[in-house]
């Protein structure tokens, strides 16, 4: 069980907070449900705080106020309530979390990558932002021969390898199947962007030992990478380039880098 602060929440007063007053004009004039001249209604006050509990726990909860005016339309008294909804707000965390996330790789998931890239490119303006788009080479193979589960532990590995290497520079997500994306946020992204997809491919080649198949793996994947303002300034033409960029690594032999330049863009008719 969850222990009650041995202080009211309204600072160092010693008083119960149902016994607060509001004794200067400051204060009055502070408090949302100060009342107009004349006005002798009760003013109601609701909102939602954390407060700390102890060092390293804070507590969600429900305050109400009430504001008791005297004859005169003064603040008397303030009466509050405060109930714990710690429980219900962190249920509605996780929820929230769940929602954004992919639930087998951890990563985001493909709405919440394409709106935290979105959101990226709005804040980096004119300055240049990586995307690379990663297809894992013959993931197929592996699930026919070894089964799903041990095709799920592939995902989860390259999850991993994939925190591991933009850890600092970036974010991930799960594109769906055996499709991946990163943002790398950095300003040098033309470099970092090559280092982080050499690191990742020699991580991937590193492999690990499968639980489920008993056998060690080693994983191979194809990267395409756009740049922006130069492949595109919008979330989806980023990713079309990057996805463009990444068909012709399979199209050329399968697990390598290539960045997306205007050769890969497509014919247009005149």
């Amino acid at each position: 069980p969850v222990r009650r602060p041995r202080r009211p929440f309204t600072g160092r007063a010693r008083r119960p907070f149902t016994q607060a007053r509001a004794s200067s004009p400051q204060t009055r004039d502070a408090l949302p449900c100060s009342p107009d001249a004349g006005d002798t209604a009760v003013k109601k006050l609701s909102d939602s705080r954390t407060i700390t509990i102890k060092q390293d726990r804070t507590l969600f909860v429900s305050i109400t106020l009430h504001c008791v005016l005297n004859r005169v339309g003064h603040i008397s008294k303030i009466i509050g309530v405060i109930t714990n909804i710690d429980a219900m707000k962190k249920a509605e965390l996780r929820l929230a979390r769940k929602a954004s996330y992919d639930f087998l790789s951890k990563l985001y998931n493909r709405a919440t990558f394409e709106k935290k890239l979105e959101e990226e490119l709005s804040l980096r303006a004119n300055r240049e932002v990586a995307v690379m788009f990663i297809d894992i080479d013959n993931f197929k193979k592996v699930n026919d021969t070894y089964g799903h589960l041990a095709g799920d532990e592939i995902i989860v590995f390259i999850a991993d390898s994939i925190r591991e290497v933009t850890k600092g520079h970036g974010f991930g997500g799960r594109f769906g199947g055996d499709e991946f994306v990163i943002c790398i946020n950095n300003d040098t992204s033309v470099p970092l962007a090559e280092t982080i997809a050499e690191n990742l491919i020699k991580t991937l080649g590193a492999g690990f030992r499968s639980e489920t198949a008993e056998v060690y793996m080693k994983v191979t994947g194809s990267i395409g990478i756009a740049l922006s303002p130069a492949a595109g300034t919008k979330f989806e033409e980023l990713i079309a380039a990057a996805d463009t960029a990444m068909y012709n690594v399979k199209k050329h032999g399968k697990c390598g880098i290539k960045f997306y330049d205007d050769s890969l863009a497509p014919e247009t008719d005149e």
